[in-house]
């Protein structure tokens, strides 16, 4: 069985770093089947190598449900928007305009947006338009590649395995921390199995919990702000809270 196969089976289409945009279609085609059937999680993980998809997923993708996760690169382009050289120079407010830019092209099929920052944590948008942001798991290892995808899989494995779609701040903290964790464990050379997943997150619950802030509304926030360079790894609203999550 191909991996197409199993997610029409298993109820959820995942594109990931898929270069030709037949495979993308054929992604889309198999969603649009899915609807007609049961209801489907569709998420779409944002990479350069699917810039010659950009418009095919911008016009079906986004407005069709998927739950789009993207890096500031990524999603700056995606918009149609200049990337700079250095991702510590990209604001904060250019990606909450690149965000709003996202949950308007939605229309009525609002879903959650992701948005991962590697060492600067992560932003998750919730379906009313809440904005949070996710601090970071410490980690030993520099082994980034395929940090991404294991952030996109913690994503995928709450918003499909465990249905989460109340849109609750604590939900979405739920899903950004153990997604984190996921890459975390990646960067450290660590496969993310349950053991290893429960081991880390205990570790942040016995060290106050990860680190997590609401920032306001994605229509309210300024479009000035910060560069992720400039803020590092301090609150934005001033202060963080923290939550421990234990498995």
């Amino acid at each position: 069985m191909d991996t197409s196969e199993l997610a029409y089976k298993i109820g959820t289409i995942v594109i990931d770093s898929a270069k030709h945009p037949g495979m993308v279609r054929e992604a889309l085609g198999r969603y649009g089947q899915q609807r007609l059937e049961r209801t489907p999680v569709g998420v779409a993980a944002v990479t350069p190598k699917m810039d010659g998809s950009y418009d095919l997923l911008w016009n079906e993708a986004v407005p069709k449900g998927f739950i789009m996760v993207f890096s500031p690169e990524d999603l700056l382009a995606f918009t149609g928007r200049d990337v700079p050289q250095e991702e510590s120079d990209i604001s904060y407010g250019q990606l909450f305009e690149a965000l709003r830019e996202v949950r308007d092209a939605q229309g009525e099929t609002v879903r959650r947006i992701y948005l991962t920052l590697g060492g600067y944590g992560s932003i998750g948008v919730g379906r009313r338009g809440n904005v949070y942001r996710v601090g970071i798991f410490p980690v030993d290892g520099k082994q980034y590649n395929g940090a991404g995808d294991f952030f996109c899989a913690g994503v995928v494995k709450h918003e499909h395995y465990f249905g989460m779609n109340q849109d609750a701040q604590s939900e979405i903290y739920h899903i950004m921390a153990f997604a984190t964790a996921s890459s975390a464990l990646r960067i450290d050379g660590i496969s993310p199995f349950p053991s290893e997943l429960r081991w880390k997150l205990r570790e942040s619950a016995s060290n106050g919990g990860i680190k997590c802030e609401q920032l306001g509304t994605l229509d309210a926030l300024s479009a000035q702000g910060p560069s992720l360079g400039e803020i590092g790894q301090e609150a934005l609203n001033g202060a963080w809270q923290r939550i421990g999550l234990r498995y």
